[in-house]
């Protein structure tokens, strides 16, 4: 979708505002003052910013909530009290992951529509080479910081992370808001985060 089309304008508000652009390349005056109307524009087009807002924010909770509910019916997927739900896909060797440790892992996050919004399994940029990322896991969104305790290194895992756990209403760029994010992680080591996290645990948050 156009920037436009986040403000919901009718047909009617779209010619109007035509006109205006109209008149402005053409050197004329504008049909308004515009000094007077200035804050009406920008307060109607704060109104429709939110109210666009709220329609996304209600799509993806109806969203979400279809989605966990039938993810749950199926074999294999754990649900957590705090909404997360996970599924490993290959079990690991040692100890699994602790909040204070840093993870360094391979990830794909797709929204629930299959949209990757974010890989490291692919460059960055162009001519980049793949690189892993490399995280303290307890400086990440709550949902990573939760699952990825449940795996170890060499191991595989699938989060299904409720918005509550990741970004919220908020979003990201290519998130839209109250978005549920899933995550295909491959773990490939597990290492105390250098520190004072590392040596005093029970002092970490």
């Amino acid at each position: 979708n156009s920037q436009i089309d986040t403000f919901d304008f009718t047909k009617d508000q779209l010619d109007a505002l035509a006109r205006g652009f109209l008149l402005a390349a053409a050197g004329k005056d504008s049909p308004t003052d515009v000094q007077k109307i200035g804050p009406q524009v920008e307060e109607f087009v704060h109104k429709r910013q939110d109210a666009y807002l709220t329609k996304l924010k209600a799509a993806g909770q109806a969203e979400t909530d279809k989605f966990f509910a039938d993810l749950k019916k199926k074999p294999g997927v754990v649900s957590l009290p705090s909404g997360l739900c996970y599924e490993i896909t290959k079990e690991g060797t040692g100890p699994n992951a602790k909040p204070t440790d840093t993870v360094k892992a391979h990830y794909t996050g797709t929204l629930i529509n299959g949209t990757v919004f974010d890989t490291s399994r692919q460059p960055r940029q162009p001519g980049q080479p793949v690189e892993p990322a490399e995280f303290p896991l307890d400086q990440v969104i709550p949902g990573w910081t939760e699952g990825l305790q449940k795996i170890n290194k060499g191991g595989s895992i699938k989060l299904y992370v409720p918005p509550q756990l990741a970004y919220g209403d908020d979003g990201r760029p290519g998130i839209p808001p109250a978005s549920t994010l899933i995550f295909d992680i491959d773990v490939l080591d597990i290492t105390p985060t250098p520190g004072p996290a590392s040596l005093a645990p029970a002092l970490s948050k």
